[in-house]
């Protein structure tokens, strides 16, 4: 399976394959593109590897948790009522820089907009599952979540469960509706299951590198495997301000000896200099670096 992040012209074949009820197409189609297009929402893709063909993806959006409580209480969609007020014009969904404060007030919380669900008979169930949780992980983990929502139907239940929802409300929306709404808030996850898929994205992990959110940026896309050029297209750099942005990132690693496992203290000039200086700058040395940040996924969200 092939884990990549959601580009603008995957989002109608998503949406064709999995739509979100309740909406039109059209609408849907128009609200997600324009908030993804914005940042305001993030998504990943599972592709099978040897015929691309689409597996699974899903798509995302934080938004203030006293918003989503408030809608949450009233037991109607919570997604069809978020999309129908970002079409006329409430901005529900956060961009990068309201993220960053309510963050800081412990507020965020994490919305799934669409998914593909995950069928159970399927002879690959395995790997889309295991693939699924790689891609939640890197798009969702080191916030620090409040709680994480999701629609879905009671077939659902299985493995939203076994990842750590529970369900809220069954038979929420318009009459007659099937769809129930999962959740979970930072208490309702167990502190003995730390392998617990939705106790990785809420907790909440100190920084040790203090990267600048250029540099957050540049690690992170580097994460879903793109090589400078395809980083510096997203970013609308250029490739030597990625490479630029990257020897940055090895000196705050070096700095803080995290590579080491010294425990956070400063590296000694004799330790720096016993690695050379094509392990610091090579692909090598980059790889290190990526491993470390994929378990320590904190380091390249917003502060």
């Amino acid at each position: 399976m092939l884990n990549r992040l959601m580009e603008l012209p995957d989002l109608a074949p998503c949406l064709a394959r999995a739509p979100v009820p309740g909406v039109s197409h059209e609408l849907a189609l128009s609200v997600l593109g324009a908030a993804l297009a914005e940042q305001r929402l993030r998504g990943g893709v599972i592709q099978h590897l040897a015929s691309g063909r689409l597996m699974g993806f899903g798509l995302s959006g934080f938004a203030r948790g006293a918003d989503v409580k408030e809608r949450v209480r009233s037991g109607r969609s919570l997604v069809v009522d978020h999309l129908l007020a970002e079409s006329q014009g409430s901005r529900v969904y956060l961009d990068p820089a309201q993220m960053v404060q309510v963050q800081r007030a412990d507020e965020l919380h994490l919305v799934m907009v669409a998914y593909h669900p995950v069928d159970l008979q399927d002879p690959l169930v395995m790997e889309l599952l295991h693939a699924g949780h790689t891609g939640f992980r890197l798009l969702h983990e080191g916030y620090g979540l409040r709680g994480v929502w999701q629609e879905g139907l009671e077939s659902d239940f299985e493995w939203t469960s076994a990842i750590g929802f529970q369900v809220k409300y069954r038979g929420i929306g318009a009459e007659g509706s099937s769809r129930w709404l999962y959740g979970a808030e930072r208490e309702d996850v167990p502190a003995s299951f730390p392998s617990h898929t939705l106790s990785y994205v809420m907790h909440r992990r100190e920084r040790r590198l203090h990267l600048s959110p250029a540099q957050c940026r540049v690690a992170e896309l580097a994460l879903w495997n793109l090589d400078d050029e395809q980083v510096a297209t997203r970013l609308r750099i250029s490739p030597a301000t990625v490479r630029r942005h990257w020897r940055g990132i090895f000196e705050r690693v070096d700095t803080i000896g995290a590579l080491r496992g010294d425990g956070g203290g400063k590296a000694s000039p004799m330790a720096a200099s016993s690695v050379s200086s094509a392990e610091q700058r090579g692909p090598e040395r980059r790889r290190k670096v990526l491993d470390y940040l994929r378990t320590h996924l904190q380091e390249i969200r917003p502060a």
